[in-house]
């Protein structure tokens, strides 16, 4: 029924015999594709940084003159490394921490970050059983070597359906 490479998880069954696959505990959006597909898509990557753009570990602006988006490590990056995933941290290392930068900026060096987290997410579902192996030409990203800017693009304009954080002094 599955793949070589493909684990099964866990699955709740109703009074009727009948099993509904049930997500992994903790799972993170940028998880998701390697759990349903059995690989990383480009749009994984895009959701991990929509995710920990909405865990204000990457800030997002709009740029509305240039059209674009502009992506930076917050300073909540580096006091919050120990709850990031390797794959997570290997999106965080090629954003500057000091400001933000465009995606035209970032995207030739960023598509050998997107690479090393796409093989950092196969190799966290192997850890972790949802995965038996990685799955046939996993240390090959065409897709993410195709589509860098496209990908910052998405994750800059997903976020802005993230409800906005006001900060409050007292």
């Amino acid at each position: 029924m599955y793949p070589d490479h493909e684990a099964p998880y866990s699955a709740h069954v109703n009074a009727h015999g009948q099993g509904t696959p049930l997500p992994p505990d903790g799972l993170r959006p940028g998880q998701l594709g390697v759990v349903l597909l059995g690989r990383v898509i480009v749009g994984d990557i895009a959701a991990t940084l929509v995710d920990l753009a909405g865990r204000e570990i990457v800030q997002v602006a709009e740029e509305p003159d240039a059209g674009t988006w502009l992506l930076g490590a917050s300073s909540a990056a580096r006091h919050r490394r120990q709850e990031l995933h390797g794959y997570e941290k290997a999106l965080l290392r090629e954003l500057p921490t000091d400001r933000l930068a465009g995606i035209t900026d970032l995207a030739p060096t960023y598509l050998k970050a997107m690479a090393r987290a796409r093989s950092a997410l196969i190799g966290d579902a192997v850890r972790r059983g949802w995965l038996r192996s990685r799955p046939p030409g996993s240390e090959h990203s065409p897709g993410c070597r195709d589509g860098a800017a496209l990908n910052l693009s998405a994750a800059g304009s997903a976020t802005s359906l993230l409800p906005s954080r006001r900060s409050t002094s007292r």
